[in-house]
């Protein structure tokens, strides 16, 4: 959808930064979705950030208030409850950022975790937006 796309010689790629007479490239990437929060203290994402991406952040808006709780953080479960930031606001057209601080390479697919903080989410919906790069193979 609207995005540029580099022939290698063999196929047209979306994305590529910088592609090889032999396909290997680097693509910049963003995976995009409109998350329903339910009513628990936090909620867990699909696995939205793929398998060996390096990820540079996560961007956000809330485009229906969240109600419950008076802010959030975005984390990775199990690892860091906030990762991509805490205190974000839960107004709709509230706006969020989290860098990480050094490009993290994630080796499995791996889902995003949302938490609330004062209360349990009682509803609202969060599009995200993960930024990462991928390293293309060269053909055999």
């Amino acid at each position: 959808l609207g995005a540029g796309a580099t022939f290698d010689g063999a196929a047209w790629s979306a994305g590529l930064a910088t592609v090889s007479a032999n396909g290997a490239g680097l693509a910049m990437r963003v995976v995009e979705i409109d998350h329903v929060l339910p009513g628990a203290a936090s909620s867990t994402t699909i696995d939205v950030i793929p398998s060996h991406a390096m990820v540079f952040g996560v961007t956000g808006r809330v485009i229906a208030e969240v109600t419950g709780a008076s802010s959030f953080s975005i984390g990775i479960a199990g690892e860091s409850a906030d990762r991509y930031g805490s205190g974000y606001g839960t107004v709709a057209g509230s706006w969020l950022r989290g860098l990480t601080s050094a490009p993290l390479t994630y080796y499995a697919d791996t889902a995003l975790t949302l938490t609330a903080a004062g209360s349990d989410f009682t509803g609202g919906t969060v599009r995200l937006a993960v930024h990462f790069a991928e390293l293309g193979l060269p053909r055999a």
